[in-house]
């Protein structure tokens, strides 16, 4: 996660976070995609993840417009990266708790 934050620091934190979720969809085995779609619906969601990255991901406007039509995508193939949300929330947390400072 610390690679991928500093690849898009300039995004702000509503962008990164789906930015990164892509890279995890793209470079894993979801396993809950792979539950709920098979093989066939693990690579659909690694092809197009793949793809809205080589479009420049949440920094770009196609990449944006490919990320929402991944969503509908997935929502009619019943498609959920959950894999991919835990590792991304783990690593945001560990982030956050390597960054905290106390006041």
């Amino acid at each position: 996660f610390e690679r991928l934050y500093y690849l898009h620091a300039h995004l702000p934190m509503e962008q990164s976070l789906p930015q990164a979720l892509l890279w995890i969809i793209a470079a894993t085995e979801d396993t809950n995609i792979l539950w709920r779609g098979g093989p066939d619906g693990l690579a659909y969601a690694r092809k197009n993840a793949v793809k809205a990255l080589e479009m420049g991901g949440m920094a770009s406007k196609d990449g944006r417009e490919r990320v929402l039509a991944m969503r509908d995508e997935f929502t009619k193939r019943n498609l959920s990266p959950g894999g991919s949300a835990d590792i991304l929330a783990l690593a945001a947390f560990f982030w956050l708790l390597q960054h905290y400072e106390e006041d």
